[in-house]
């Protein structure tokens, strides 16, 4: 049971212990920082990559929603603007 090591093993076993050490160093650090925000927990990513696989222009839908919004309260507020100035009151005006 005398089998010596070959040099391909021990390049192996050092490339082993190096992937677990770094492993470890980086969970470590990780687990260090006090800015961890929730967007870069891997947990949101995935469901944000859910999310752009159901719908892909989901950002895009959602701005324009919010353009048409905007124009909407403008029109409004245009219209209500117009109203007023076409039919002016004054404190002497008999209605």
């Amino acid at each position: 049971m005398n089998h010596p090591i070959s040099t391909l093993g021990w390049i192996l076993i050092v490339f082993l212990i190096l992937l677990i050490v770094s492993l470890n160093v980086s969970l470590f650090t990780s687990m260090k920082k006090k800015n961890n925000t929730a967007k870069d927990h891997w947990m949101t990513k995935l469901r944000d990559t859910g999310q752009i696989l159901k719908d892909p222009f989901q950002n895009e839908n959602k701005k324009m929603k919010e353009l048409s919004d905007k124009v909407e309260q403008l029109q409004k507020n245009q219209k209500i603007l117009r109203e007023f100035t076409e039919n002016p009151t004054h404190t002497g005006d008999k209605e």
